[in-house]
Parts: structure tokens; sequence; C-alpha cells
């Protein structure tokens, strides 16, 4: 995500915010960059299917970062 929380996609050359969200059949991760400031977060997103964008789960999610 940039500095406005939108997705950037893997460019190499990151904001000091940037998160990522990996997704596979074990669970969701969340991961940041070595540059976010440690505290706490509220990131939300949105799985949809592609096939019907109808059909989603919105998902928020506190994190605290050390």
């Amino acid at each position: 995500l940039d500095d406005k929380y939108l997705p950037t996609g893997w460019t190499g050359s990151y904001p000091s915010n940037t998160f990522y969200i990996e997704t596979s059949e074990d669970g969701i991760y969340i991961g940041r960059s070595n540059d976010v400031p440690s505290g706490s977060y509220t990131l939300k997103f949105v799985y949809a299917l592609r096939t019907n964008v109808t059909k989603y789960v919105e998902i928020e999610a506190n994190i605290d970062c050390f």
C-alpha cells in the first residue's frame, strides 16, 4: 500500500509505510516494510470473487508493529 493506503504492486520502490498482504491455503499473512515505524495500525482489505464481485468479505485488522 502507498502513503494513501492504495495498492502499489511490486515496483521495487516502496514508501515508508508499505504493508503487504499474502493469502495462502493456510491463512492470511500481513507484513510490512522495514521502514514502517513501530506503532498501532488499522488495515482494511476486501477479498472478492473474480467471477462475481458482489460476493466478498471485508476484513479489518488492528495490528501492533514492534
